[in-house]
Protein backbone atom coordinates (compact mmCIF):
# COMPACT_ATOMS: atom_id res chain seq x y z
CA UNK A 1 0.00 0.00 0.00
CA UNK A 2 1.84 3.17 -1.00
CA UNK A 3 0.87 6.79 0.51
CA UNK A 4 0.83 9.32 -1.68
CA UNK A 5 2.68 12.99 -0.68
CA UNK A 6 -1.32 14.54 -0.17
CA UNK A 7 -2.29 11.84 2.23
CA UNK A 8 0.89 12.13 3.84
CA UNK A 9 0.59 15.54 4.34
CA UNK A 10 -3.02 15.34 5.48
CA UNK A 11 -1.50 12.76 8.23
CA UNK A 12 0.56 15.19 9.22
CA UNK A 13 -1.20 17.96 9.62
CA UNK A 14 -3.90 15.89 11.81
CA UNK A 15 -0.55 14.89 13.92
CA UNK A 16 0.11 18.59 14.00
CA UNK A 17 -3.40 19.85 14.90
CA UNK A 18 -3.74 16.62 17.77
CA UNK A 19 -0.54 17.77 19.39
CA UNK A 20 -1.66 21.54 19.26
CA UNK A 21 -4.88 20.45 21.01
CA UNK A 22 -3.08 18.84 23.28
CA UNK A 23 -0.74 21.17 24.21
CA UNK A 24 -3.29 23.64 24.69
CA UNK A 25 -4.89 21.19 27.41
CA UNK A 26 -1.90 20.45 28.89
CA UNK A 27 -1.23 24.82 29.04
CA UNK A 28 -5.05 25.28 30.09
CA UNK A 29 -4.77 22.11 32.59
CA UNK A 30 -1.14 23.15 33.78
CA UNK A 31 -2.22 26.58 34.71
CA UNK A 32 -5.90 26.04 35.59
CA UNK A 33 -7.16 27.39 39.26
CA UNK A 34 -8.60 25.70 41.97
CA UNK A 35 -12.65 25.42 41.64
CA UNK A 36 -12.21 26.13 37.79
CA UNK A 37 -12.59 23.98 34.89
CA UNK A 38 -15.63 23.26 32.97
CA UNK A 39 -17.44 22.05 35.60
CA UNK A 40 -15.42 24.71 38.34
CA UNK A 41 -14.50 21.33 39.64
CA UNK A 42 -11.14 22.01 39.33
CA UNK A 43 -10.87 19.43 36.61
CA UNK A 44 -9.52 19.91 32.95
CA UNK A 45 -9.73 18.15 29.88
CA UNK A 46 -6.32 15.86 29.11
CA UNK A 47 -6.49 14.02 26.07
CA UNK A 48 -4.29 10.88 25.72
CA UNK A 49 -2.60 9.99 22.53
CA UNK A 50 -4.97 7.42 22.14
CA UNK A 51 -7.81 9.97 21.81
CA UNK A 52 -8.91 9.47 25.35
CA UNK A 53 -10.20 12.14 27.40
CA UNK A 54 -10.33 12.52 31.36
CA UNK A 55 -11.18 15.31 33.81
CA UNK A 56 -7.95 15.34 35.59
CA UNK A 57 -7.94 17.84 38.62
CA UNK A 58 -5.01 20.96 38.12
CA UNK A 59 -1.69 21.31 40.15
CA UNK A 60 -3.69 24.32 41.86
CA UNK A 61 -6.59 22.19 42.56
CA UNK A 62 -4.66 19.11 43.66
CA UNK A 63 -2.64 21.83 45.80
CA UNK A 64 -6.11 23.45 47.31
CA UNK A 65 -7.26 19.94 48.42
CA UNK A 66 -3.78 19.10 49.98
CA UNK A 67 -4.01 22.35 51.88
CA UNK A 68 -7.28 21.96 53.18
CA UNK A 69 -6.06 18.42 54.21
CA UNK A 70 -3.03 19.79 55.98
CA UNK A 71 -5.38 22.85 57.23
CA UNK A 72 -8.22 20.52 58.85
CA UNK A 73 -4.98 17.71 60.21
CA UNK A 74 -3.90 20.77 62.17
CA UNK A 75 -7.15 21.69 63.57
CA UNK A 76 -7.71 18.45 64.95
CA UNK A 77 -4.07 18.15 65.92
CA UNK A 78 -4.92 21.47 67.99
CA UNK A 79 -7.90 19.92 69.14
CA UNK A 80 -6.48 16.89 70.26
CA UNK A 81 -4.17 18.67 72.69
CA UNK A 82 -6.49 20.70 73.84
CA UNK A 83 -8.36 17.40 74.88
CA UNK A 84 -5.26 16.09 76.45
CA UNK A 85 -4.54 19.39 78.18
CA UNK A 86 -8.09 19.04 79.37
CA UNK A 87 -7.77 15.13 80.30
CA UNK A 88 -4.88 15.58 82.18
CA UNK A 89 -6.77 18.80 84.29
CA UNK A 90 -9.26 16.12 84.90
CA UNK A 91 -7.00 13.71 86.09
CA UNK A 92 -5.44 15.86 88.27
CA UNK A 93 -8.58 16.67 89.70
CA UNK A 94 -9.99 13.12 90.08
CA UNK A 95 -6.47 12.26 91.95
CA UNK A 96 -7.38 15.18 94.47
CA UNK A 97 -10.87 13.81 94.78
CA UNK A 98 -9.90 10.42 95.36
CA UNK A 99 -7.38 11.05 98.23
CA UNK A 100 -9.96 13.72 100.10
CA UNK A 101 -12.81 10.74 99.46
CA UNK A 102 -9.86 8.41 101.10
CA UNK A 103 -9.60 11.03 103.76
CA UNK A 104 -12.91 11.18 104.35
CA UNK A 105 -13.40 7.49 104.29
CA UNK A 106 -10.76 7.27 107.09
CA UNK A 107 -12.07 9.68 108.76
CA UNK A 108 -15.27 8.14 109.02
CA UNK A 109 -14.08 4.81 110.15
CA UNK A 110 -11.66 6.08 112.95
CA UNK A 111 -15.30 8.07 114.07
CA UNK A 112 -16.71 4.82 113.74
CA UNK A 113 -14.33 3.14 116.07
CA UNK A 114 -14.84 5.51 118.24
CA UNK A 115 -18.22 5.49 118.27
CA UNK A 116 -18.11 2.12 119.44
CA UNK A 117 -15.24 2.46 122.15
CA UNK A 118 -17.90 5.36 123.77
CA UNK A 119 -21.01 2.50 123.59
CA UNK A 120 -18.96 -0.01 124.92
CA UNK A 121 -17.99 2.47 127.60
CA UNK A 122 -21.59 3.60 128.37
CA UNK A 123 -22.90 0.10 128.45
CA UNK A 124 -19.77 -1.04 131.01
CA UNK A 125 -20.65 2.78 133.12
CA UNK A 126 -24.86 1.63 132.72
CA UNK A 127 -23.96 -1.78 134.34
CA UNK A 128 -21.63 -0.78 136.89
CA UNK A 129 -24.31 1.95 137.88
CA UNK A 130 -26.76 -1.04 137.94
CA UNK A 131 -24.28 -2.55 140.69
CA UNK A 132 -24.15 0.27 142.36
CA UNK A 133 -27.90 0.92 142.94
CA UNK A 134 -28.44 -2.48 143.67
CA UNK A 135 -25.64 -1.86 146.70
CA UNK A 136 -27.28 0.75 147.37
CA UNK A 137 -30.42 -0.48 147.63
CA UNK A 138 -29.03 -3.43 149.75
CA UNK A 139 -26.69 -0.75 151.71
CA UNK A 140 -29.79 0.97 152.87
CA UNK A 141 -31.85 -1.91 153.30
CA UNK A 142 -29.33 -2.96 155.99
CA UNK A 143 -28.87 0.30 157.58
CA UNK A 144 -32.99 0.31 157.98
CA UNK A 145 -32.97 -3.12 159.75
CA UNK A 146 -29.59 -1.94 161.73
CA UNK A 147 -31.97 1.00 163.03
CA UNK A 148 -34.86 -0.62 163.29
CA UNK A 149 -33.03 -2.76 166.03
CA UNK A 150 -30.85 0.23 167.69
CA UNK A 151 -35.07 1.33 168.14
CA UNK A 152 -36.03 -2.27 169.37
CA UNK A 153 -33.24 -2.23 171.54
CA UNK A 154 -33.02 1.27 172.97
CA UNK A 155 -36.42 1.94 172.66
CA UNK A 156 -35.10 5.47 171.10
CA UNK A 157 -36.39 5.43 167.93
Amino acid sequence: MSITNTQLLQEIDVLITNQRARDKEFQDWLSGEAGGGTDSDGKYPLTDWLGTTRQTKSPAQLEADVEGLVSSASTYADAAEASATSAAASLASITTIETTVSNHVDAALEHRNDARTARDAAQTYAANAEGYRDSTISLRDEVQDLRDEVCAATGNC
